[in-house]
């Protein structure tokens, strides 16, 4: 983590990539209505964490972190259903 710190990119990049990647892989595989409910607890997951943070020394609360992190889970989400609609083995131009 403290490796994270040093890079020269804002923390709300790395809450989008986060939040973008955990919702991107199950999307890919799994379909109706629990999809729907992982999206919704991947926000909730996102701005539970980021209410956490009040009770931990040393983090900070922000509602950009919140955003970033539901921004993040809806776009990993759509690219995904995009991505599944490909058939197997063909390549992507």
């Amino acid at each position: 983590m403290e490796s994270l710190a040093r890079l020269p990119i804002s923390d709300k990049v790395e809450h989008f990539g986060a939040y973008a990647v955990l919702a991107f892989l199950p999307a890919l595989h799994r379909r109706g209505l629990p999809l729907s409910a992982f999206l919704l607890g991947t926000v909730m997951l996102g701005v539970a964490l980021e209410f956490g943070q009040i009770y931990s020394p040393g983090r900070s609360f922000d509602l950009w972190d919140m955003a970033a992190d539901t921004a993040g889970a809806a776009a990993g989400f759509c690219i995904a259903l995009l991505f599944r609609n490909y058939p197997a083995g063909r390549a992507v131009s």
